[in-house]
């Protein structure tokens, strides 16, 4: 059975418990309270947890960190996610690079700020605001094409951009403006045992 050191407000973990639960496979969440800081957790999330930082899935004695890197990982083995051919596979890499500069910085920020911190500075509102309008436009414009990132099926370039992008509103955006991105997310809400990160986190054990 797979771990998964979590917490049930990052995206970053929604997206590779997302993945567990897509493919069927048998896991366990461990809520990582975030509150505390990173020196300070547990000592078995330190010993698996370089970074000190969330999503960390173990694997038997293999343990790993970074959601993309995780994905990759899981979708090597996990049906159906594995019939990614050589040429998607090339695609799928160039949108987990771009994901980790765009959208994990720019919306995972502004939903930071915006929901769990008081002091938000006025310029960098604006600037992540902006950053995170810019790349939903890319998203799109990609999406007006395609019904799926990469290719006509669901893939983990999918499952790692949409990771924050169930919680827009709570970054003060309205998914409505981008018509394109609105329609994605529906159809990854449509597949079979997708849950909402409030429904997949419920059962998450507390660390």
């Amino acid at each position: 059975m797979y771990k998964l050191y979590s917490n049930r407000y990052s995206g970053h973990s929604y997206k590779v418990a997302l993945l567990l639960e897509l493919s069927a496979a048998p896991y366990h969440l461990v809520e990582v309270d975030l509150s505390i800081p990173g020196p300070e957790r547990s000592a078995d999330f330190r010993a698996v947890s370089p970074f000190l930082e969330v999503p960390v899935l173990v694997d038997g004695d293999v343990y790993l960190c970074q959601s993309n890197n995780i994905l990759q990982y899981l979708a090597a083995k996990l049906a159906p996610f594995s019939k990614t051919a050589a040429d998607e596979a090339l695609r799928v890499g160039e949108w987990f690079f771009w994901e980790s500069n765009r959208i994990g910085f720019s919306i995972a920020n502004l939903r930071l700020y915006k929901r769990f911190l008081e002091d938000f500075p006025p310029d960098l509102e604006r600037f992540l605001h902006s950053r995170a309008v810019d790349d939903l436009a890319v998203l799109d414009k990609a999406l007006s094409s395609s019904e799926f990132l990469v290719g006509d099926r669901l893939t983990i370039a999918d499952l790692s951009c949409s990771g924050y992008l169930f919680w827009l509103h709570e970054a003060g955006l309205d998914v409505d403006q981008w018509p394109g991105v609105r329609a994605w997310l529906g159809r990854i809400a449509d597949q079979p045992r997708w849950k909402s990160p409030e429904e997949l986190f419920a059962s998450a054990a507390t660390l």
